[in-house]
């Protein structure tokens, strides 16, 4: 039997479950994500969006930096194209 380890994460129109597990021979790994958006994915992805850049640079501090550069390298030409704005972050409220 092999042993299987589970990550649940509820958010308010959107539910991520991560499952770790290794192969009955013990050869292989294998990780499952499943995202699960209410009432729907692109509702939930709506949601999420101007959020994602920052959700990333919170869960490894070594892209923050990069990231960051990047981010004030683009913002010019990200915010003088109307569908490109949505990969801004959002405004800093003061």
């Amino acid at each position: 039997m092999t042993e299987t380890t589970r990550g649940i994460a509820k958010l308010p129109s959107l539910d991520v479950e991560l499952v770790h597990d290794k192969s009955e021979s013990g050869d292989a790994e294998r990780l499952a994500i499943r995202v699960t958006g209410r009432p729907d994915l692109e509702s939930a992805a709506k949601m999420v969006e101007p959020h994602l850049l920052t959700m990333m640079m919170a869960a490894n501090p070594f892209l923050a930096a990069p990231m960051k550069m990047a981010q004030q390298f683009w913002a010019p030409w990200l915010a003088m194209n109307p569908a490109l704005k949505a990969l801004l972050p959002p405004p800093e409220r003061d």
